[in-house]
């Protein structure tokens, strides 16, 4: 991806963004955050409806979508792996 971004083709379609996060989700996905949106050929309605569509189209249809703010900064995200922590927990005992 960051070499998309880079090279003269610049950055990614809302299709293309949409089509890579239907491909690498899984059952567990619960969050998208969407980041680095063009602010003259996008908005955030139009980048969360094209991934949330891909996702459902793709059986995925209990995922939140973010859109990061363009002009301010985002605010804080917790992250949590469910694998790690069901690990930690397991540990603990």
């Amino acid at each position: 991806m960051k070499q998309r971004i880079l090279s003269r083709h610049g950055h990614l379609s809302n299709a293309a963004a949409a089509d890579l996060v239907a491909e690498v989700a899984t059952e567990t996905l619960s969050h998208v955050v969407l980041g680095h949106l063009s602010r003259d050929c996008n908005s955030p309605d139009l980048a969360s409806s094209a991934v949330s569509s891909r996702l459902e189209a793709k059986g995925h249809r209990r995922v939140a979508i973010q859109c990061a703010p363009s002009e301010e900064d985002a605010p804080i995200l917790r992250v949590v792996c469910a694998r790690m922590e069901r690990t930690r927990l397991t540990s603990e005992l």
